[in-house]
């Protein structure tokens, strides 16, 4: 509702028999609400504010509460895990509390929330997680812990209860040692499992063989990193997606060839693609492996990955030429990028500094997102740019200095410096395409 202010206090004194309470994607500062002793409260939407506080014994005797989430309030002051929540809250079942500044060790999960489906603590600054602190979560669908880099060295968790785990997320968490050998014998619904920027180290459990693993992110591991042959790949038949650049692992690449019928990169001549980084010769934009990719697909793909790989881009991005067919792309004379229109896209990650190594770019949209970071300070040398919309996105720091020729429109951020550009909107038209994806595997290696 495009709301400001803060909420009037006394709330939970007003609303004694309040059930349902949701405030999300709003602009609203100060205090968190106090919900002290709404013992009927058992839906909570609070994500995507300005808050800056939680009130002492904010969520005491929350006895019936069942989902809290309060994700995204980036500007909070400093927390730790709410005692009064594992006191009273037993029934919790899902809880977001990603990106608000929360710190400290999290409380033992298997005692306090034994039902919980879904949480996810990302991308804060925990500091310690307790032995055993996942154990017997035999509800357990999707854990995040991802990006608290603050965390102390610690060993894969104990899941074996969790069967019904389906995403688990550590990206980022300072995770070392190897994998457990039955991984996926302990979690037989897992799809997705993300754990790149760690330590790990060891070879790939043979258990990969069997399991449903859709998603499988074991990029950039610090050190000498995961080692050994990746031949168990191939018998995994639900893989659409794997990154394993950055490790040490040794022998030949498997055969594809039973792998899902899906995925984020256009098949090379067997169906299967191997990406083995930017600026390599491979097979990712030819039918026939061993030629460059065209420098302007190079570029995209680098700003994709500060993205996240978003599945959108992922599955109409395909190609060796970003000016034939490819969705949110304008180009010139068939061969020079004017224009990329990513406005409204639920857009994730930063902003690229490969945005400047497009050189004839005029316009640049990213509006409408939830990018965090700054605003790259290499696209000021860009020569061409007139238009850049930044705007109603979680932005920080200093706007840098453009050419007084450059529409810089930033307003809805969290800048330093403010903007003392127009904050009205400039928009064009969205070109977009319909593909029909027809390729399998991506490994990035």
């Amino acid at each position: 509702m495009s709301l400001r202010g803060t909420v009037p206090s006394g709330l939970n004194d007003s609303l004694t028999q309040l059930a349902y309470l949701n405030l999300e994607n709003n602009n609203l500062s100060g205090p968190v609400p106090s919900l002290a002793n709404l013992t009927f409260l058992q839906t909570v939407f609070l994500d995507n504010n300005n808050f800056n506080s939680i009130p002492h014994a904010c969520f005491h005797a929350l006895t019936s509460l069942n989902l809290l989430s309060l994700n995204n309030n980036t500007k909070l002051s400093a927390w730790n895990f709410p005692t009064d929540l594992t006191a009273h809250s037993s029934q919790l079942q899902q809880l977001d509390l990603s990106s608000t500044n929360l710190m400290g060790s999290l409380p033992n999960i298997s005692h306090s929330f034994p039902t919980i489906v879904t949480l996810d603590l990302s991308n804060n600054n925990l500091s310690s997680i307790p032995e055993g602190c996942f154990h017997n979560l035999t509800y357990l669908t999707h854990l995040s812990l991802s990006n608290n880099t603050n965390l102390q060295p610690w060993t894969f968790p104990n899941l074996t209860q969790s069967t019904k785990l389906n995403e688990l997320n550590l990206v980022a968490t300072n995770l070392m040692g190897s994998l457990p050998s039955d991984i996926f014998e302990s979690l037989p619904s897992l799809q997705t499992l993300v754990l790149s920027n760690n330590s790990l180290i060891g070879v790939l459990p043979q258990s990969f063989g069997g399991s449903k693993i859709a998603t499988l992110h074991l990029n950039n591991q610090k050190g000498s990193g995961l080692s050994g042959p990746i031949d168990v790949l191939s018998s995994m038949i639900d893989l659409s997606q794997v990154w394993l650049q950055w490790n040490s692992f040794t022998g030949p690449i498997p055969d594809l060839s039973r792998c899902t019928d899906s995925g984020p990169i256009p098949k090379s001549s067997n169906g299967s693609v191997v990406n083995f980084g930017v600026n390599t010769t491979n097979g990712f934009c030819h039918k026939d492996p061993g030629r460059p990719c065209d420098h302007r697909v190079t570029i995209l793909l680098e700003i994709a990955a500060d993205f996240k790989y978003p599945i959108l881009l992922a599955r109409t991005w395909k190609g060796n030429n970003p000016c034939k067919g490819w969705s949110f792309i304008t180009c010139h004379d068939k061969s020079r990028i004017r224009t990329v229109n990513l406005s409204n896209l639920k857009l994730t990650g930063t902003i690229s500094s490969a945005f400047a190594n497009l050189t004839d770019l005029q316009e640049l949209y990213l509006d409408g997102n939830n990018l965090t970071g700054e605003i790259p300070e290499p696209l000021t040398s860009l020569p061409q740019l007139e238009l850049l919309n930044v705007s109603n996105n979680h932005l920080v720091g200093n706007i840098p200095k453009f050419s007084p020729k450059v529409k810089v429109f930033a307003t809805g951020n969290d800048f330093s410096n403010g903007s003392h550009h127009r904050p009205n909107r400039i928009s064009t038209p969205l070109i977009t395409g319909i593909l029909s994806p027809t390729f399998r595997c991506s490994i990035y290696q």
